[in-house]
């Protein structure tokens, strides 16, 4: 429906309600027949909205019911469309003769599949679960039955889906199997001309398993996907080629597909196993448009999708969801980048069975600033990651420099437009990504300036915080050198005493910053610098819009603690650190063992 608030639930038997969401009340639509004739639907039956026509929709027992106000009405548009065999519907009323076992979920010879042309008014298209291909080119005043011109297809199979195409009035992709016949060839064929003449497009040749559904990319009509009873394949060269996708999506009765085209994400049904969405398959419709072309550059960065500074919080209900309460995964916040590299860079002393390799990717904004420097594990062909729409970020006073191995993030960036560099091999490729504010904040551009601003500010007072911390740690380590070096020296004796002293005096103002890294158990001190620190920030990274006094007032808190605590450590320096420097310069070069030459002697 054009209202995600309202659609269609069916049941069993024909049962069907038009329900809303929102409010929880359903409607019962089944539709009658006008003639009072019997009706018999599928367990599922065929239904179908018309692209053309908002809140008309059609429904499938072994006529074709249409409604144009969503099921308060229904008009019976066709004749029978199935086989309609007296002897198989005798067989399933009386059962074979033993108990009765008819609840309406053993009705055959029904419609399961029906298609509206999104193209041309009055092109419907019905599968039935006996093998029949039905076609209308006028709204159902005359059907065509166009199974016939399918060869090597075993009659009475099922037509379990069919797809109308986009782009051409007379096109239409059909998914058929037979495996309840304990026949599991794939079969997927194509019309141009209206079901006079069909290509097939999988065999067993292609995939693995009978197959179960089709979509063809709106966009892109090269880029093919269907699903069979174990797993996921894709055509980027409409269908001459198919590749099974990884493993990252389970051999799994694939029962459905869609294409969200505003998010251009592929949606997958499964027999069990949920839903499962294929995010942004832009890059399979680039490989599409240019093929070889495209994946024979070194590196390539393909275009990306739009992103939002998406604000999350915790969903209703159970917090813990332990191992009882099942919660689907949701997608990575953040921009998602996808690129392709031809091939692997194999470094020296590498295996040559490596798959992955370090790929440089830089974050530059509008005034061409780098604000983030990213490292990305990579393979031979399409990947993908995930930015997190942060800026380069700054070491914490508490964390030593051998630790940061990579840029600090974490800082989010404002809205707008970034480019992204792709660099592997002295090559590289560029994209941009656009990215817009949460659309459910009313938040002024004006506003998130001022917070980034005073952002960048706290940025200021950690690094200066996180300088004093590393020079103190720096200086304990030299005492601790020229203890090592000179502790035989008879002069040096009350150097070393000065440096013992001095330790001591460091620790005092390591601890005004950070806790004692030696105190066990949990400590938590709101007197000390890194506190300030970290509340302030925390006040700024956890709120939205022009940051209020209250930040203000911690922020000022913090800056003004820095400088009471930078005033002593200056002094230090200043002071008794010179004083020891100038000690230890006059003291001799440490005393340096000489060893003499092993010989091995001569025989």
């Amino acid at each position: 429906p054009e209202d995600s608030r309202y659609g269609y639930s069916m049941r069993q038997g024909g049962s069907l309600v038009w329900y809303d969401s929102e409010t929880g009340n359903q409607d019962f639509i089944k539709p009658q027949h006008p003639e009072d004739k019997e009706v018999r639907f599928n367990w599922n039956s065929g239904i179908a909205l018309d692209p053309l026509a908002p809140g008309t929709v059609y429904y499938g027992s072994q006529y074709l019911f249409k409604s144009t106000n969503r099921g308060k009405s229904w008009e019976v548009i066709s004749p029978d469309l199935t086989t309609n065999d007296p002897e198989k519907l005798k067989l399933q009323k009386e059962t074979g003769g033993l108990t009765y076992d008819v609840t309406k979920a053993e009705n055959f010879m029904t419609i399961i599949s029906i298609a509206s042309s999104p193209v041309k008014e009055g092109v419907i298209w019905v599968g039935t679960d006996d093998g029949n291909i039905q076609v209308t080119k006028d709204g159902g005043s005359s059907w065509t039955n166009v199974i016939k011109n399918i060869s090597g297809v075993p009659a009475g199979s099922w037509i379990t889906q069919i797809r109308a195409s986009n782009k051409n009035e007379g096109e239409a992709f059909v998914v058929i199997n037979n495996y309840r016949r304990n026949d599991w060839t794939p079969w997927v064929y194509k019309t141009s001309d209206f079901g006079k003449t069909w290509e097939r497009l999988v065999d067993a040749n292609d995939v693995w398993g009978y197959c179960l559904s089709f979509v063809q990319d709106p966009v892109e009509p090269n880029l093919m996907f269907t699903g069979t009873e174990f797993g996921l394949y894709f055509s980027i060269d409409g269908g001459e080629n198919w590749n099974e996708w990884g493993d990252d999506y389970p051999n799994v009765s694939t029962m459905d597909l869609a294409i969200q085209e505003r998010e251009a994400d592929l949606v997958m049904g499964t027999f069990g196993r949920s839903v499962w969405v294929l995010d942004d398959i832009r890059p399979l419709r680039a490989l599409a448009a240019e093929g070889k072309e495209l994946l024979s550059k070194k590196v390539n960065a393909f275009p990306a999708p739009d992103t939002y500074l998406a604000f999350e919080r915790e969903a209703a209900g159970d917090i813990y969801a332990g191992d009882a309460i099942y919660a689907g995964e949701n997608r990575e916040l953040g921009a998602m980048l996808s690129f392709s590299l031809s091939d692997l860079k194999m470094k020296e002393g590498a295996s040559k069975a490596a798959t992955k390799d370090t790929v440089n990717v830089q974050i530059m904004n509008a005034s061409g600033e780098v604000i983030r420097n990213l490292k990305v594990e990579a393979g031979k062909g399409v990947n993908r990651f995930v930015w997190k729409l942060d800026k380069k970020g700054v070491r914490s006073p508490n964390m030593p420099a051998k630790k940061a191995t990579e840029e600090e993030g974490g800082i989010p960036i404002l809205p707008g437009t970034y480019t992204v560099k792709i660099k592997y091999d002295g090559d590289s490729s560029s994209t941009s990504v656009k990215v817009l504010p949460d659309p459910r904040f009313d938040i002024s551009s004006e506003a998130m300036l001022a917070r980034s601003k005073q952002v960048d500010k706290m940025l200021k007072l950690t690094e200066l915080a996180t300088t004093a911390t590393d020079q103190l740690r720096e200086a304990k380590e030299t005492i601790s050198f020229v203890k090592k070096q000179y502790k035989s020296l008879e002069s040096a004796k009350e150097v070393i005493s000065q440096g013992d002293s001095l330790n001591t005096k460091i620790k005092s103002l390591l601890e005004t910053i950070i806790p004692d890294p030696d105190v066990k158990g949990i400590l938590f001190r709101d007197d000390i610098l890194n506190t300030k620190l970290n509340s302030a920030m925390s006040y700024l990274l956890g709120n939205k819009g022009e940051p209020s006094v209250n930040e203000l007032l911690a922020i000022e808190k913090a800056e003004n603690a820095l400088k009471a605590t930078l005033a002593p450590i200056n002094a230090f320096f200043k002071e008794q650190w010179n004083a020891y420097q100038s000690e230890v310069e006059k003291l001799e070069k440490p005393v340096v063992k000489e060893y003499e030459a092993i010989d091995v002697g001569q025989e």
